[in-house]
């Protein structure tokens, strides 16, 4: 994550989504190897818009005013970068995961969590993927839009120890 946030904030060329875009692939591109391959979903807020990069990853939502659902379905299957943007708007909740993280984190169970403070879901959905074998590998970034212009976020990461 380090190096997609070096190369996203040291360019300042560009719009949001085409620098995000550049920062992803490159990111990707170092990263994959002929055995290692690569899920990044990675999104900034400028300006109350968010802009979202996918590549093989997921992206879930549930809007302020309660409606929710797949922004990138689960049966996608991302071979390049694919851009979205939308307003993010007061109460609206962004989940974006990797494959392992929806395989071990269903709807059911964060629509279940939502409803807690952000501490509470972090922790919950954290414990899910350290409690399962499924989760190996999960990375997962949970946004909720406490205002229109900011985005409070929290991520976590199952680490894999030799």
């Amino acid at each position: 994550m380090a190096r997609l946030h070096e190369l996203y904030y040291g360019n300042e060329e560009g719009k949001a989504g085409e620098r995000l875009k550049g920062a992803v692939e490159t990111t990707v591109g170092e990263a994959e190897t002929g055995e290692t391959s690569v899920e990044l979903v990675a999104a900034t807020v400028v300006g109350g818009a968010m802009y979202v990069v996918v590549y093989g990853g997921f992206v879930w939502i549930k809007r302020g005013d309660g409606k929710e659902g797949w922004v990138v379905k689960p049966q996608a299957t991302n071979l390049k970068p694919q851009v979205l943007s939308g307003w993010v708007g007061e109460g609206d909740v962004v989940v974006l995961g990797n494959g392992r993280f929806w395989e071990s984190v269903t709807v059911g169970t964060l629509k279940a969590t939502l409803p807690r403070e952000m501490g509470e879901i972090t922790e919950t959905l954290g414990a899910i993927l350290n409690g399962r074998a499924e989760g190996e590998g999960g990375g997962g970034r949970v946004g909720c839009a406490e205002e229109r212009l900011e985005l409070e976020t929290r991520d976590w990461r199952l680490e894999i120890g030799d």
